[in-house]
């Protein structure tokens, strides 16, 4: 939660309220730094997902060969 904090600006009180409390309101600020840090982590795991997917496929024929197996059963676009 300082973690969150420090990157963030959501204040530790507000995320240990979140955490160990039932909320009776949540200020709109705060609403919106949720949903940007959200957004932020989304865009990040994606970004090491789409790395590390890079990265099976540069290995070898076979490690290509099962990334788009996936992709395809997946629905997905390469």
């Amino acid at each position: 939660m300082r973690r969150v904090e420090q990157r963030y600006g959501i204040p530790y009180a507000a995320l240990w309220a979140l955490r160990y409390r039932p909320p009776k309101d949540v200020g709109v600020s705060i609403y919106t730094k949720l949903q940007a840090a959200h957004a932020d982590v989304c865009e990040r795991q994606m970004r090491k997902f789409k790395d590390e997917l890079d990265r099976t496929k540069a290995k070898s024929w076979l490690g290509k060969a099962l990334v788009s197996a996936a992709v395809a059963v997946a629905g997905e676009e390469d």
